[in-house]
């Protein structure tokens, strides 16, 4: 469910890119709005570390239990990270057709959402198919100070990781424009 998100997030490009009217730009609302409800499953991936508490990592070596942190380290990781292109992804988007002052709105309200997403899934178990049902989650909007420290922890986690990403694919496009340039 993890890569669901991406998978919503690239049709949103190629009609975004390829659209040339913008009738079939309406296309991507219900799009995003999928996006977006199955955007959280990729962070929430992240917090399944709490189950190698359990196989008790220690200074000794055993096989197992570093398998088991390597094994889940990869699928954890790749969610995440899928999570993050998808992000990039509308984020492009939305700069694109609004601006890069709500592009970057959008990221930061995505993030906390993501993080209030993932407090909801985690602690109070509940899951995407909840949304149908409104009045299941009106009692957990409610802020507390643990509620709001997770998730506001989260959220931040989320967007320095974004911004790494970021900063990371910017740079790379920057040495190959300045790659071809100068050749």
């Amino acid at each position: 469910m993890a890569w669901v998100p991406y998978a919503a997030a690239f049709v949103m490009l190629l009609i975004s890119k390829f659209s040339k009217s913008k009738t079939s730009l309406i296309a991507l609302f219900p799009l995003g709005v999928l996006w977006l409800i199955f955007l959280p499953n990729s962070p929430y991936m992240i917090t399944g570390y709490l189950h190698l508490i359990r196989i008790g990592i220690h200074d000794g070596f055993e096989f197992q239990p570093w398998y088991d942190f390597v094994m889940l380290s990869v699928f954890f990781l790749s969610g995440l990270l899928a999570g993050i292109a998808s992000l990039k992804i509308v984020h492009s988007i939305v700069e694109k057709h609004f601006g890069i002052m709500i592009g970057w709105a959008s990221v930061v309200v995505v993030n906390f959402l993501c993080g209030w997403a993932v407090y909801l899934g985690r602690f109070i178990r509940l899951n995407t198919w909840y949304l149908r049902d409104p009045r299941v989650l009106l009692p957990h909007i409610r802020l507390s100070n643990d509620r709001v420290l997770f998730i506001g922890a989260l959220s931040v986690f989320l967007i320095l990781m974004y911004v790494v990403m970021y900063v990371f694919d910017n740079s790379r496009h920057s040495v190959q424009s300045y790659e071809v340039k100068n050749l």
